[in-house]
């Protein structure tokens, strides 16, 4: 069938990379739903940073005469209070759960399935934590940072943060809303539809 080969190749695929492996057993509610949850998740933890930009650019004695100068001197206080490298921070709070996860994962022998790559999520977890720690002593002996090199890098850890995140909601939602009953239903659904197709395209 063109649709179980399909699901095949994108399991072969995906079975030999790191944190997506098993995206393939997800439906699209799964994807959705963490997808609430991640954005949910970041828009409370950075808070700080989104609020006090208002803060700033309500302080801010300039002249707004329209809504996009006003919406551009939010931004630009938005880019003030992340351009040294603050987002380094809210990556590693962010991305400190996926450890306890994993951890978990490894111990159960990767049976249960919640995550089918615990290492590759442990060693992210290492790499931004690490980045992190190197960030806030050099923060806290008042060395010389190199502001370009923290933003963007910062942008880039946050970014992985958050797509490290999704793919573990990913996972924590297809484990609770698993109904062995109701996945028979579906493959077999989809393997009567397939079929259909297959007899109509043979016609």
């Amino acid at each position: 069938m063109p649709q179980t080969d399909e699901k095949s190749i994108w399991k072969t695929v995906t079975g030999f990379l790191p944190f997506v492996g098993g995206l393939h057993r997800l439906k699209g509610k799964h994807f959705s739903g963490a997808a609430k949850e991640v954005a949910v998740t970041v828009l409370l933890a950075t808070f700080p940073i989104w609020a006090g930009a208002f803060y700033g650019a309500l302080s801010d004695i300039g002249k707004i005469e329209s809504l996009s100068s006003a919406f551009l001197l939010y931004l630009s206080r938005l880019r003030e209070a992340l351009e040294n490298g603050t987002l380094i921070l809210y990556s590693a709070s962010l991305i400190a759960p996926v450890l306890y996860l994993a951890l978990e994962e490894k111990s159960d022998g990767n049976s249960s399935g919640k995550m089918p790559s615990p290492m590759s999520h442990i060693l992210s977890v290492f790499v931004i934590q690490t980045a992190a720690t190197i960030y806030y002593t050099k923060q806290m002996s008042l060395e010389v940072i190199n502001a370009g090199f923290a933003w963007y890098s910062s942008v880039v850890m946050f970014i992985f943060t958050i797509f490290v995140l999704y793919i573990v909601h990913c996972h924590k939602h297809f484990t609770e809303v698993a109904d062995p009953s109701r996945d028979i239903e579906d493959n077999a659904l989809e393997f009567s539809a397939g079929y259909s197709r297959h007899r109509r395209a043979e016609q």
